[in-house]
């Protein structure tokens, strides 16, 4: 089997064919060829060499290729071309790891480099003419939407606990029907570990994960295995978020990750805040209820209905309520929660930039503020801050 370069343009534009001719005896590796048979778009294009970093850097160079050092401990290098940007990593296999990091030893092997890798469907190359090298069965899981780890399912999660979340985010996108029973058990297993990581990390999967098109089956099963308890131990609001899904399916509308989160999580905002402190994305909160309730005494309504219809929609349809959760946006910034802290009395917003509605700002975080930040943020993002 093939990916055919005719039908994939990537294999064929200038910057690839010249960091590929660069490199030498190289092969594209993972998401791209994982994502080029599958007919989806090709994002990011990884690329895997025979030859240690020092070398693909002095490879790179000699072609008038940047070449920026970005992870050369694990065998990392960013190779940039006409502002292209490929990731060349070194054939490897680990030799130590310890559930977050691994201490590698660079190969000439494809085969134990695909060894070392999460799972089947990732550990697929291809020449740069297309051509598939498959060494753990990968092709055949891809098509049955089978997400399989590569070797002992126990041994892969502990030698990185965000595999785990990598299972049933994979499993999101791109598994069909039940999950791989021994990944299954083996992630259950292993969701201690999950405590080992960062917020980030976590964060970053668990969103990805929430920007599938229906992330409701997975994060069941997740509830389920008592895995998802470990991540958000509150009383979460699965109905809630699946009519957010189906807003989004019946508009046509894209995922978006973070108001999905905000949909997920309780009308708590000690819940909001704990999730932000955990992925480091607080805010140190200033106390001016005033300001809140007045807020608040307004019409979220009238000004979502104004603003953006799809800030409407969610109000109308029940997703958010005003008696709880009210939906207000404003200037580019989305209201997706306010209520008390129990523990200071003090009263919060939660809020995000709004990807719907023209601003500055990306939307990128969700913050946890009082009343008083949340006016100051809608007044300088509407002032184009």
């Amino acid at each position: 089997m093939r990916i055919d370069p005719a039908k994939h343009g990537w294999l064929e534009e200038p910057e690839t064919r010249a960091v590929m001719q660069a490199l030498g005896h190289a092969r594209f590796v993972g998401g791209a060829v994982r994502n080029a048979l599958l007919g989806a778009p090709v994002v990011d294009i990884d690329i895997a060499v025979p030859i240690p970093p020092e070398e693909a850097v002095k490879r790179l160079e000699a072609a008038d290729i940047k070449a920026i050092p970005t992870g050369f401990d694990h065998g990392t290098v960013t190779a940039i071309k006409n502002g292209k940007v490929f990731e060349v990593t070194s054939l490897r296999r680990d030799v130590a790891t310890d559930g977050r990091h691994a201490v590698v030893a660079y190969t000439t092997q494809w085969d134990e480099d695909a060894a070392r890798r999460d799972f089947t469907i990732n550990a697929l190359y291809a020449a740069p003419d297309g051509e598939i090298f498959d060494y753990n069965g990968g092709l055949q899981d891809l098509v049955a939407g089978k997400v399989r780890f590569v070797g002992d399912p126990h041994a892969r999660i502990q030698e990185d606990y965000l595999r785990v979340l990598r299972l049933f985010r994979f499993h999101a996108w791109y598994g069909k029907g039940e999950m791989d029973t021994e990944a299954l058990h083996a992630a259950a297993e292993g969701k201690a570990g999950l405590a080992q990581l960062s917020g980030e990390r976590i964060a970053k999967e668990m969103l990805r994960l929430l920007e599938c098109p229906n992330p409701a089956p997975v994060l069941r099963t997740m509830a389920a295995s008592g895995i998802l308890p470990e991540l958000l131990p509150f009383a979460l609001q699965l109905p809630r978020l699946e009519r957010l899904i189906q807003i989004d399916a019946d508009n046509f509308f894209p995922a978006d990750a973070l108001l999905r989160l905000a949909a997920l999580l309780p009308d708590d905002p000690q819940a909001a805040r704990s999730v932000a402190r955990i992925t480091g994305w607080e805010d140190v909160p200033a106390n001016d209820e005033a300001s809140l309730r007045k807020a608040v005494a307004g019409q979220p309504v009238a000004t979502a209905m104004e603003a953006d219809h799809r800030a409407f929609q969610l109000y109308a349809s029940g997703v958010f309520d005003d008696a709880t959760c009210g939906v207000a946006l404003d200037h580019g910034v989305l209201i997706v929660g306010y209520g008390t802290d129990a523990d200071s009395g003090k009263d919060y917003w939660l809020l995000k930039n709004s990807a719907r509605h023209p601003c500055r700002a990306p939307p990128t975080h969700i913050h946890i503020c009082s009343a008083a930040e949340g006016q100051r943020r809608r007044g300088a993002v509407g002032r184009g801050v």
